[in-house]
């Protein structure tokens, strides 16, 4: 993983790219750019396993992730959702206030992905330290998660 220095390409790349910032100045989001680690991922790479602890959630910079689910045969997945850029995903692991919290769903690379990634330590020190800038992060996130709530209470409507 690499850290993004800011002022940055690739934050400005990322604020430009994506929509993690949309209500955010450039000093704010070169602030919480200060805190992303960037990775690549290969086509497969799994990210989060479900089960498995984690403390980081990931922002999609660009490419693809499948958010899958396991089912009770062994080795398959029911996909829950593909995800690209401006989206994000952790964000329970990342916010969650229980120690050692787990993933709910396995995510792994559909393509090739570049990733900027949060910890849990880091986003509480962005709150903490930049509250103007963390609060205009956390507000996109609960946008992005309200979103996919109402699009899944959508899908369960035409099911019942």
């Amino acid at each position: 993983m690499t850290a993004l220095d800011a002022p940055s390409t690739e934050c400005r790349d990322i604020r430009n790219k994506t929509g993690f910032f949309v209500d955010c100045n450039a000093s704010e989001s070169e602030k919480i750019c200060s805190y992303f680690q960037t990775a690549e991922l290969k086509a497969g790479d799994v990210l989060f396993r479900e089960g498995e602890t984690g403390d980081s959630m990931a922002f999609i910079i660009s490419g693809k992730l499948a958010v899958k689910k396991e089912t009770e045969f062994p080795g398959k997945y029911f996909i829950l959702s593909i995800l690209g850029p401006g989206s994000f995903v952790g964000e329970y692991v990342a916010t969650a206030e229980t120690k050692n919290p787990i993933h709910n769903a396995t995510v792994a690379a559909a393509e090739d992905t570049v990733i900027a990634i949060l910890s849990r330590n880091d986003f509480n020190d962005l709150l903490e330290k930049h509250p103007g800038a963390g609060i205009k992060l956390l507000k996109t996130m609960l946008h992005a998660v309200a979103e996919r709530l109402n699009s899944a209470n959508r899908r369960l409507a035409m099911v019942f």
